[in-house]
Order: C-alpha cells, then sequence, then structure tokens
C-alpha cells in the first residue's frame, strides 16, 4: 500500500510529450516499462511525431556518413550530428555493398552481392532483406549488374525500391519493388537515353533523379506513376558535369551545385530548378577564411579542390561542403537563407580494422520507422 502511495503516474500525453523529444536509443529502451508504453512508441502517429521533432534536435539530424573498407568492401555507417560534433558508430554490414540511397525518413536501401537488396534503418539498426530477383535466373549470363534505389510516393505513403540492371552493352531494363508486396515487376520502358545511375542519385519530393553518364540530361523518375522523363541540363553548366558537380535539393527543388570554380576562386555556382521548367542560377562568393585549409593543403602540394568528395543538403537545409583531409573530414555548412557559414572537423576515418575511404553521404533524419512493418 505505501509503494502504490509513492507512486506518481503521469498522463499519457505527457508521457508522449517526453518521449517524443529522446534520442532513439533511449525511446528503443523505453518499450520495455509496459505494455502501454511499447504500443504508444509503436504507434504510426508517434513515430511520425518524433520523425518530426528529431528535424528541431541537434543530435537528431545531420548528415550520415558511409566508410568502406577496403579488404572486405563492408560499409560502416557514423552519424554526425547538425550542430555539433556527435559522432556514433553504427552496425557495418556483414557483406560488401555496391550502392546505397539516400536517406528517405530515416530509412535506406543497400544493393548487395548476389543481387540482395537490404532496406535498413540506421537509427535502429534494423535490416531487412527484399525477396530475390528473377531477373538474373531468367537470364544469368546476359545481365552484368545493378543498383538499387529506394524512393517515396507521399501521397499513397508507400515506398518503392528502383533497380537498373545493364549488361556490358550498356543495355538496360528496369524493375520496382514496393514495400508490402512480395515480389519484384519489371518496368516497360523503351527510352533508349534512360542512362545508368552511377552518379548522385537525389530524392526530391516523389522523384528520383540523376544525371547522365554519357549526356548532358538528368533523368528523373516518378515513384508514384513509375514513369521516366528527361530534363535538360542548364546551358552554362561545367562540361564536365558528372565530375565537376553533384545533385542535391535545396528548399524542396532539385539542385545542381557547381565546385569546379573554386579551382581559381573562392566561390559556388549553383543552378536550382523552377516548377515550370528552366534553372536559376546562383553564383555564392565564400569568405576569405576559407582560404586556410587551401593555404595549408598548398603547402602539402595538394589543392582543395581535388579533395572535395561530396556536397551534401542537411535535414536543416544547409548546403555541406566535405573535404578530406589526412586524419580527419572538414565539413563546411552554409545556411543559404540566413546566409551564415560554420564550419566542422569529423575525426576520420572512424575505428574500424583496415584501410577504408569515405564511399557514402547522405542527410538523415533518426526514425522509429519499422521496416518489417513496412513489409507487413
Amino acid at each position: 500500500m505505501e509503494n502504490e502511495r509513492n507512486t506518481v503516474s503521469l498522463p499519457l500525453d505527457i508521457i508522449i510529450e517526453i518521449l517524443s523529444r529522446l534520442p532513439v536509443k533511449f525511446i528503443l529502451r523505453s518499450r520495455c516499462v509496459c505494455k502501454l508504453w511499447r504500443s504508444t512508441i509503436l504507434s504510426p502517429s508517434f513515430i511520425q511525431l518524433h520523425h518530426t521533432r528529431s528535424l528541431t534536435r541537434p543530435d537528431g539530424n545531420g548528415l550520415l556518413l558511409g566508410s568502406r573498407v577496403e579488404s572486405d568492401g563492408s560499409l560502416h555507417l557514423c552519424f554526425v550530428g547538425s550542430a555539433q560534433n556527435v559522432n556514433q558508430l553504427y552496425d557495418s554490414t556483414p557483406r560488401p555493398f555496391f550502392s546505397a540511397s539516400e536517406s528517405i525518413n530515416g530509412l535506406i536501401c543497400l544493393g548487395l552481392p548476389d543481387d540482395d537488396v537490404c532496406v535498413c534503418n540506421p537509427s535502429t539498426k534494423e535490416c531487412v532483406a527484399l525477396p530475390r530477383t528473377l531477373m538474373r535466373q531468367l537470364s544469368p549470363l546476359h545481365w552484368y549488374h545493378s543498383y538499387a534505389f529506394l524512393g517515396f510516393d507521399p501521397p499513397t505513403n508507400t515506398y518503392k525500391i528502383l533497380r537498373t540492371w545493364w549488361t556490358r552493352a550498356v543495355s538496360l531494363a528496369h524493375e520496382i519493388f514496393t514495400l508490402g508486396s512480395q515480389t519484384w515487376r519489371v518496368l516497360n520502358d523503351d527510352n533508349p537515353r534512360h542512362s545508368i545511375p552511377l552518379g548522385d542519385v537525389v530524392y526530391v519530393n516523389g522523384t528520383l533523379y540523376w544525371k547522365g553518364y554519357e549526356s548532358r540530361d538528368i533523368v528523373a523518375f516518378d515513384v508514384g506513376v513509375e514513369k521516366f522523363r528527361i530534363l535538360e541540363l542548364p546551358e552554362d553548366a561545367p562540361r564536365k558535369c558528372m565530375t565537376d558537380t553533384n545533385l542535391t535539393q535545396i528548399g524542396g527543388r532539385l539542385a545542381l551545385v557547381g565546385h569546379a570554380s573554386l579551382l581559381f576562386r573562392i566561390e559556388l555556382e549553383i543552378w536550382i530548378s523552377e516548377e515550370g521548367g528552366g534553372w536559376i542560377k546562383k553564383t555564392i562568393e565564400c569568405p576569405r577564411y576559407w582560404n586556410r585549409p587551401i593555404a595549408y593543403n598548398r603547402i602539402m602540394r595538394q589543392t582543395w579542390v581535388d579533395h572535395i568528395i561530396d556536397v551534401r543538403t542537411t535535414p536543416t537545409g544547409e548546403l555541406a561542403l566535405i573535404h578530406r583531409m589526412e586524419d580527419y573530414l572538414f565539413v563546411l555548412y552554409w545556411d543559404l537563407e540566413n546566409k551564415t557559414m560554420r564550419k566542422e572537423t569529423v575525426q576520420w576515418p572512424p575505428p574500424v580494422t583496415g584501410f577504408c575511404h569515405l564511399a557514402y553521404v547522405t542527410g538523415h533524419v533518426e526514425s522509429l520507422q519499422s521496416v518489417r512493418q513496412l513489409m507487413a
């Protein structure tokens, strides 16, 4: 009786308010408190609330970095928070990986050897393998390789995986898998201009984009209607578009960031797509203190631009330029709306065995979304 009098019972709405502001690792432990807490945490409404509030937590959103170990090809994921140097090492893939998609609502897609594809939640460390494709069995010697990428259709709240196959003669075929279904479907598409997505594959508002490998086009795939279309690159975009530019999204629109001009002056060229078609170009002059890491590298007979390895947009809208130094990453964050800049250093490589290099970067927001629940 005395223990019952000392027990304080909080209303459920207060409990939800507290839990929704915690990191994922603490919420996962809270599922064991009681059945009410468990059912609340697993509910779709709480998962969405927590994901939305993770955007405002410095340790809830930022960049997800993947290092690839040369000896076995395994992927090690490391999360760097947006406002502080939070560095958390996640479990690695047990096998080599061939492709990794952008993080969408906290989920990523990995293409693995033997034609396997997995959908993972790095925050909860849940990874689910998709059913095997029949493409290789139908023609085992014809198809050479494939990449898989995650997409999302907001109107139907549906996740889909687009998979592109090609031969040594660069013949293409496409498959699609809807989370919650049981089989892959072959897409009927006869447009010969659709290129292999070897560069950036960017997700923006229900559409996947990538640069054409042998052309000056951008391929767009509408996840909802499962159709391809072609966008023309800006006329004044760099000639070496595959190596001198990065695709990303800025303000919910597709953007092309050119960094080749950093060889000659401290500025960035950005092309942002317009709703009615066409591009708006912006040139951003960087502050002079950006010269400091450049001057240091020149002493080492290295240049700044040779080591710009990625350009990405964070979940909070900052543009992140990632530069590899000898034992750390130098990340420049640029707030396009407020026109402010900051810089962070990230210890690199992470504590793994063997030589590794940065092979994967994406903006990421923590999520409790269960992949198995989506597959059910």
